[in-house]
């Protein structure tokens, strides 16, 4: 069989929703898309491409707006990547592996490029957080397979860096968000020692 698809509008964290034991998704936002998609009925063998756009997107306290993406399933999981999204003044180019199969969990990575930090410490909850600079880096994500949190993980620098008024060297950044609640730690090397934030 062969066919397309085109959807407009679905709600992101409803069909993420649709995984078995799935709780609350952390992402949110809107997206539409144009599908096609062959396979066979014996053996069954499904594959599938396509090309679209979160609106609105959100990942955990993150804000990310508008963003192009692309995907193809291969090795019974579904590869999404986004070539080009621009949000707090910066590029950001990522990729993502959803598994078909329950029990297996999400994994994601994202490329920073020229990212205001300060932009990014503005979302961060509590209002302790204090970043400036131009940040560049890779940042590493996962979400488990009933999809009730996320992970994500990332050493960044950049040549004007600041933490808490503090010049650094680099700061490596860990954010997990449940149910809701946002927690994050920021370790960063300035002067010759650490600074070490909680949140």
């Amino acid at each position: 069989f062969r066919g397309n698809l085109d959807v407009t509008g679905w709600a992101l964290a409803r069909v993420l929703a649709w995984r078995p034991g799935t709780d609350a998704p952390p992402a949110g936002g809107t997206f539409s898309a144009h599908a096609e998609a062959a396979g066979t009925l014996r053996p069954r063998r499904v594959t599938s491409q396509g090309e679209g756009r979160f609106d609105r997107l959100t990942a955990g306290p993150l804000r990310l707006g508008d963003v192009p993406f692309t995907w193809t399933t291969r090795d019974e999981a579904v590869h999404i990547a986004v070539p080009d999204a621009r949000p707090f003044g910066g590029r950001i180019s990522a990729e993502a592996v959803i598994p078909v199969s329950p029990g297996k969990p999400i994994t994601g990575t994202a490329t920073l490029t020229a990212i205001d930090a300060a932009q990014v410490a503005l979302v961060v909850p509590g209002g302790r957080l204090a970043l400036t600079g131009k940040v560049s880096g890779k940042v590493d994500v996962t979400v488990p397979p009933d999809v009730s949190a996320l992970e994500a993980t990332g050493d960044l620098t950049a040549p004007d860096l600041t933490v808490q008024g503090l010049p650094a060297e680099k700061v490596r950044l860990s954010v997990h968000a449940r149910g809701g609640a946002v927690g994050y730690e920021v370790t960063g090397e300035s002067l010759g020692g650490t600074i070490r934030l909680k949140g």
